[in-house]
């Protein structure tokens, strides 16, 4: 006998209209029948039948993140953690106690440093990882995934290779290479490291997903290559657990004619093919975001990976095997190239859909008209990035950091999400981030920018679910799967302290998907 959910005495929230204070939610066989104030939802009883009384809490449709990278992000969980190192000697010894599990001669991988913590006092140099470990290969991979430090025998199986990634540049100064590269960071770690077998990336798959129900987190938009697609789909054949997934391929362009085919393997209301990313330029911390003025102390406006002409060929391509593009571009200048190499191709923004977008200036909302264009932004990454920008970019640039008013006026279909492995999972970070713009104390970094807390909960919702072949609704509506999560607090009560930290006031109780619960705090 199926189960019966009645969700009551609390404040229910579909998005699609305003919430209800006294609301009900009826689930029968893994779908809403009923959605509304509980006065009208008459007698519910017989066997089988769960009551969770709401009280405090709130009900809101299952959260996505519309940006992520799940393999990655499973993978990295499994590698040295050097979040928060704020020094060399910090890396030093989170290096040393990982040496000694590892024998000699095999790669260690490491992800999480920062540059602005890491280099502020002394600059990056080979030695300063040989110190730790002289008998194995290093690669550690920065914070914002766009930035790689080698020790002398991760250096030496580089020069090794036959020819770097297009797009890789190897660090110097004036005493010679530093260890660093920038970019293609993911493309490096494929030709330099050994691969983990399809079964242990897939064994990690499992408590990855469910680490993202904990976070109230029911569907994702993914982005990655073709071979973590077909694990992440056959994992959720083989019984392993779901998650609502958009994916959107990472792809070499000159292999679209032979995996074209694959692409569209599907698991309907599980797994679709989204677009396919390209990467237009890189970030703030690595000094690679392709900027309209130079940075701050040096000549240069960043990396611009394809120039227009270079883009809209590629675009061209992807149009003539039915695809959509998802480009990443970061700096102003990387979206004013995206923009106009869209509208030279022609056939408008439908389906296409731009990341991150941290800097805009008022010159190009002038000249685009930005309605029916999906954008995927991180507002938790404004924490972060804060500093990069004032310390950085030129002054005349800063107002133009993160405008997630300004675009949502304009009619962008804005979607959130967190980048993961970047930043965790955790869509409270973001909305925090979106409505209050500050920390404590702090004054909120350009507060005209803010966001309402109902638009910051579309931007995890409804929104990301517009997009073509999204298999999630974002709402809470009769016919739909039973997608839910109940909150401890009701967001309007508990309004988001700017002071306060992901999980602290405002934790998940419960997820459910599809009417099953897969998460109970």
């Amino acid at each position: 006998m199926s189960t019966t959910l009645l969700f009551e005495k609390g404040r229910v929230y579909p998005m699609s209209r305003p919430p209800i204070d006294d609301g009900a939610l009826l689930v029968e066989d893994g779908k809403i029948v009923y959605v509304g104030p509980r006065e009208h939802l008459g007698t519910v009883g017989g066997r089988g039948l769960r009551r969770i009384d709401l009280g405090p809490r709130a009900l809101l449709p299952g959260l996505c993140d519309s940006h992520l990278h799940l393999m990655e992000t499973a993978e990295w969980q499994d590698d040295l953690d050097l979040l928060g190192c704020e020094c060399f000697d910090d890396v030093r010894n989170r290096l040393g106690a990982r040496v000694r599990r590892v024998p000699a001669g095999r790669w260690i991988v490491g992800f999480g440093w920062e540059r602005e913590k890491l280099f502020r006092h002394q600059p990056p140099t080979v030695t300063s990882l040989d110190q730790a470990t002289s008998e194995h290969p290093v690669f550690l991979v920065s914070k914002d995934a766009h930035s790689v430090w080698l020790n002398s025998l991760g250096l030496r199986a580089l020069h090794s290779l036959d020819r770097l990634p297009e797009t890789c540049a190897i660090d110097r100064d004036e005493r010679g290479e530093t260890g660093l590269c920038f970019e293609a960071v993911l493309d490096l770690r494929h030709l330099l490291v050994p691969p983990r077998t399809a079964q242990a990336k897939k064994r990690l798959l499992g408590p990855c997903i469910r680490g993202l129900y904990s976070c109230g987190v029911t569907a994702v938009h993914s982005f990655g290559d073709l071979e973590s697609a077909c694990l992440l789909r056959e994992h959720m054949l083989q019984g392993g657990d779901r998650i609502r997934t958009l994916w959107n391929f990472i792809l070499d362009l000159d292999e679209l004619e032979a995996q074209r085919p694959m692409l569209d393997e599907v698991l309907p209301g599980w797994f679709h093919r989204g677009n396919a990313k390209l990467f237009l330029d890189g970030t703030f911390g690595s000094w690679t975001a392709a900027l309209s003025r130079p940075y701050v102390g040096r000549e240069d406006h960043g990396l611009l990976n394809l120039s227009r002409e270079e883009l809209q060929h590629a675009l061209r391509r992807l149009r003539s095997h039915g695809l959509e593009s998802a480009i990443h571009a970061i700096g102003d200048r990387a979206f004013a190239t995206a923009l106009e190499a869209l509208m030279a191709v022609g056939g408008g923004f439908d389906g296409h859909r731009i990341e991150h977008v941290q800097l805009v200036t008022p010159g190009i909302l002038q000249r685009f008209d930005l309605r029916g264009l999906h954008l995927g932004m991180q507002p938790s990454h404004m924490w972060g990035d804060r500093e990069l920008v004032r310390s950085h970019l030129p002054a005349e640039l800063h107002d133009g950091a993160y405008i997630l008013a300004d675009l949502w006026n304009c009619g962008a279909n804005i979607c959130f999400g967190s980048d993961a492995p970047i930043e965790k999972p955790d869509p409270l970070k973001g909305i925090l981030a979106a409505v209050h713009r500050r920390v404590g104390e702090d004054e909120a970094w350009n507060a005209s920018q803010c966001l309402s807390l109902h638009q910051a909960l579309e931007a995890h919702s409804t929104n990301p679910a517009r997009l073509p072949r999204a298999p999630s609704a974002g709402e809470l509506r009769v016919g739909l799967p039973a997608d839910l999560v109940v909150l401890a607090v009701d967001p309007q009560e508990f309004g988001g302290s700017p002071d306060q930290e992901p999980g602290e006031g405002w934790p998940v109780d419960l997820t459910f998907l599809d009417g099953r619960c897969v998460y109970q705090r």
